[in-house]
């Protein structure tokens, strides 16, 4: 087992994947639409047949690929840092379980939400700037104060398109003392498969019953990824592998969910193979003895600011792509997709820098510093949770 700092490197790398595929989904989601050539490529992508770049646009549409790598890790992070704090309270039983539960939420608030709340009403003011006058755009701001817009298929995407996974993770917060507490009861293997085969009944029992649109649009549902980051973590707290032939089980696994988007296999099965293949992957990635390469260590930056591009970089492209496509309407798919896309990152990169220097890490501090006589020592990695 390598050190903290070591693992920390190799998340952050996992985050910068992450942010990655969603920088990608909506640069294409924009693109396609502004852009002939980009708009004939996916056509001619998406007629009868096989076609490999059709089988990457369908990879590449999921967005919720990238986030629900993200909330993987997450279960991984938080997991992780309550198993190192239960240790430690082997040896201190006065450390107070209440206690942690206060520290654990003054954390993840200070964490997540004055970042979230600051980009909200930024990009509100400009959204709405011709409408401020509204009541309707008051309840849209409301319910993304309120981190409850999940539940309603007319605001769920308004201000930021991105938003509506951050509502999902502040809700899932929520849920985290559910399982710790069939954790204390049964053990953690019974309270993960309790907690998981609920996950799954809400993911696909829940829209046959209702056509509600909550049924597909709740935290229960999604729980089944972050529960098997938190499986993961169990398994490393134990110095145990949970996989065995990682290589072997990418390959399969891998291969098969991939073919999910190309061949008419039953619907069940891309949802539920997505997590493992992460798992697999993510758990070889961490085990892994050797050095992160030259490629990792380059992209490992991106990850460290992965939640400040998370919050910015959408409307960045919603208001920026148009323009560009406004004065180079004629670029060739080629340009648009690359060299376009690396050009649209550098304002993305530099004001999500900017954001997390001023706003992201003196809020997180803020939050560490307010829990501290609740929940000492905190252990670095749920830091980078």
């Amino acid at each position: 087992m390598k050190p903290d700092n070591h693992r920390n490197a190799r998340i952050d790398v996992v985050r910068a994947m992450a942010i990655t595929w969603v920088l990608l989904h909506h640069y294409w989601s924009n693109a396609v639409h502004r852009f002939p050539a980009v708009t004939e490529l996916a056509a001619a992508n998406a007629g009868p047949g096989y076609h490999p770049f059709g089988h990457f646009i369908r990879l590449l549409e999921g967005s919720s690929l990238g986030i629900k790598l993200f909330w993987f890790v997450s279960g991984f992070c938080i997991h992780t840092a309550f198993l190192s704090w239960w240790d430690r309270r082997a040896a201190d039983p006065a450390r107070s379980l209440s206690a942690y539960w206060r520290g654990f939420f003054i954390v993840r608030f200070w964490r997540i939400y004055p970042p979230y709340l600051l980009a909200l009403l930024v990009i509100f003011v400009v959204e709405y700037r011709g409408h401020l006058g509204e009541l309707r755009s008051y309840m849209h701001l409301s319910l993304h104060l309120a981190c409850i817009h999940n539940y309603f298929a007319a605001f769920i995407f308004n201000i930021n398109y991105s938003f509506w996974s951050i509502a999902i993770e502040s809700q899932r917060y929520l849920l985290y003392p559910i399982l710790l507490l069939l954790w204390l009861r049964w053990g953690a293997a019974r309270a993960l498969l309790a907690c998981m085969t609920l996950s799954l009944a809400v993911r696909f029992v829940a829209p046959e019953l209702t056509d509600a649109f909550w049924a597909d649009h709740n935290p229960v549902g999604f729980w089944f990824d972050w529960l098997i980051g938190a499986t993961i973590a169990e398994h490393w707290r134990a110095r145990k592998m949970l996989f065995r032939a990682h290589g072997t089980l990418i390959v399969v696994v891998g291969g098969t969910y991939l073919a999910c988007f190309a061949l008419p296999l039953p619907a069940f099965l891309c949802p539920l193979l997505q997590p493992i293949v992460y798992a697999v992957a993510f758990e070889w990635f961490i085990h892994r003895q050797s050095p992160l390469g030259r490629f990792e260590r380059w992209i490992a930056p991106l990850g460290t600011i992965s939640f400040s591009v998370f919050l910015l970089h959408e409307p960045i492209f919603r208001w920026g792509i148009p323009a560009f496509a406004k004065h180079l309407p004629l670029l060739p798919a080629w340009a648009v997709l690359v060299p376009g896309f690396l050009l649209a990152l550098v304002p993305v990169v530099a004001a999500s820098w900017i954001y997390n220097r001023l706003v992201e890490i003196p809020s997180n501090n803020c939050g560490k510093r307010l829990a501290s006589p609740r929940l000492p020592a905190l252990p670095k990695l749920a830091t980078v949770a």
